[in-house]
């Protein structure tokens, strides 16, 4: 693999992840300041509608609701609400986990099917915004494309675990490599030494006057 072909997956698996992390962060949010808040205030309504209070029920009046179809909506937005932070939670937490990128693209198709599901009932009962509708799908089609980058380079390498290696995976594996490195060098001296005894072994065997008799004096030569 060329110097591209690298650049070019580490900007994929980047993108992916950083897709990932905005949007479920993004659907947390949504979901605890917009949906559970509108499904919470639904559900106060109808229950003072159904207590007599007179406050709640002319509302309902003036907007032409009943208490069923206020409840509906209350139930639309506590599962909005719900499946918000569930795929929140999957988008943050496996954003950079190639393992489960096919886990991910699924719950990001399903959250997309939930919420225009969601936006037309509430297109037909008339609580339509413009803003809620753009955040509930183009979220979701973000979550997808950031998971379907991670997927590909899943499918690419399938025995790998993350997108961006960690940097205490890296840590670790320098430290193993390091501690390998060290074992082999450690395993060839004592191979060297194991050789040069062998030989020095091997030499005694071939002449053993050289090692054991005893060196003359010179003195003696000259005598």
């Amino acid at each position: 693999m060329d110097q591209f072909d690298k650049q070019r997956e580490f900007s994929m698996a980047m993108n992916g992840r950083m897709a990932l992390l905005i949007v479920g962060i993004m659907n947390i949010i949504t979901a605890v300041t917009s949906s559970s808040l509108y499904s919470a205030n639904m559900f106060v309504a109808v229950n003072g509608v159904i207590h007599g209070n007179k406050e709640f029920m002319d509302i309902f009046s003036q907007a032409g609701m009943n208490v069923g179809l206020a409840s509906a909506i209350g139930a639309a937005f506590a599962l909005e609400a719900l499946m918000e932070i569930f795929s929140g939670v999957c988008a943050v937490r496996f954003s950079n986990r190639l393992n489960k990128a096919g886990f991910t693209v699924r719950v990001s198709i399903v959250l997309l099917t939930v919420e225009i599901l969601i936006q037309i009932f509430l297109i037909i009962v008339g609580m339509i915004s413009v803003p809620q509708l753009l955040s509930a799908v183009i979220l979701p089609l973000i979550m997808l494309w950031g998971a379907t980058r991670l997927r590909k380079l899943a499918k690419k390498y399938p025995g790998r675990v993350y997108a961006v290696e960690p940097k205490k995976v890296q840590e670790q594996r320098q430290r193993s490599e390091e501690g390998f490195k060290s074992l082999h060098e450690r395993a060839s001296m004592k191979a060297n030494a194991w050789d040069e005894g062998a030989a020095i072994s091997k030499r005694e065997e071939e002449d053993p006057d050289e090692t054991d008799s005893p060196e003359k004096d010179p003195s003696e030569d000259q005598n």
